[in-house]
């Protein structure tokens, strides 16, 4: 396990690491308080003093209203060509966080320099990218219920605004400025979760995890996005794709583990109806399973034993059923 150290003592954890421009290194997880934090070292190593408005190379991430400290702001960070800071991540909402180069909230973006969208269910941002000038936030949205997740997919302004061209028409020519994307159906409803985003050269955008459906299991599931937001029909099934290659072991392991418990039950209940000793054909002796086996196993060696019996008999004289007995002497009269 990696740590961030802080004036030579180990009381955080590292969530993630990333370069600035000039070489030093950004550092982002959660102190020993439950506490999201920032830090920057310089190229040898040492805390760079310079970082964060007190000057003492780390800087606390305090989430804004609403957030919790250990759900906000810790599943992914990003630097920006201007080697400024952003943060993503959430517990109840998708949430984001943009400081400067050196580590001081930049208040002018979003509100306060912090933004917590609010969505349908539940979500949490798992990836973050960048489109342009424009910032991509991708990650789960649902409820407790292990099957009603889905992916989800924000857009946002440089300045933190939702983009209200991005994902489906709310009314007029507003947009919700984010897409939901379900891979099951009402008769077969699935467990999604995104994990991975990227912004591909065309300008598509890709959604990687992994789905939990009620009726094939479990699988690798994609999703691609054109760049208004809406589903890239060109790809795999309306635009997503789940793939079952991952699931096929654990499926054959399945059903041979099912047919041997029905192979079982259909020995036991022959058992049990007095069926079991059944005369099996010539030929055919050895090819069944359980006591059937021994059972014609030990009718092979008894038939073959009398076999024996009957040639030796052959070999054997003759004798007459009728005994020889001595005549009794008749004396003269």
């Amino acid at each position: 396990m990696h740590f961030l150290a802080r004036r030579g003592s180990l009381d955080a954890t590292t969530a993630s690491v990333a370069l600035q421009s000039d070489g030093r290194i950004i550092a982002r997880g959660v102190n020993a308080s439950a506490q999201v934090i920032l830090s920057r070292y310089n190229t040898d190593g040492s805390i760079d003093d310079t970082f964060g408005p007190a000057n003492t190379g780390t800087e606390t991430v305090a989430g804004g209203a609403g957030s919790f400290n250990i759900g906000g702001m810790t599943t992914s960070m990003l630097i920006e060509p201007d080697d400024s800071i952003l943060l993503g991540g959430g517990f109840h909402s998708f949430q984001m966080a943009h400081y400067s180069a050196d580590g001081a909230l930049d208040t002018s973006f979003a509100s306060g320099g912090y933004v917590s969208t609010g969505l349908p269910m539940y979500g949490k941002s798992s990836a973050m990218a960048l489109d342009g000038n424009q910032i991509l936030l991708a990650g789960t949205i649902g409820s407790s219920n292990q099957y009603s997740q889905n992916f989800a997919l924000a857009r946002y302004n440089s300045n933190g605004s939702l983009d209200n061209t991005f994902g489906p028409l709310a009314y007029g020519t507003t947009h919700y400025g984010y897409t939901v994307t379900d891979f099951g159906t009402l008769a077969s409803p699935s467990g999604d979760f995104c994990y991975g985003l990227g912004v591909l050269s065309d300008s598509t955008i890709m959604l990687g995890g992994v789905s939990y459906n009620t009726s094939t299991g479990t699988s690798l599931a994609l999703a691609r996005y054109n760049a208004d937001g809406t589903l890239d029909t060109d790809f795999g099934a309306g635009g997503k794709t789940p793939d079952r290659r991952r699931d096929r072991p654990q499926r054959d392991h399945d059903h041979a583990r099912q047919s041997n418990l029905r192979r079982r039950r259909r020995q036991r209940q022959r058992h049990e109806s007095g069926c079991g000793d059944r005369v099996v054909p010539e030929g055919q002796q050895g090819l069944h399973h359980g006591g059937r086996r021994e059972l014609d196993r030990n009718r092979h060696i008894r038939d073959a034993d009398q076999s024996r019996v009957d040639a030796e008999s052959e070999h054997r004289p003759r004798q007459s059923k009728w005994t020889a007995r001595p005549m009794a002497r008749i004396s003269p009269r």
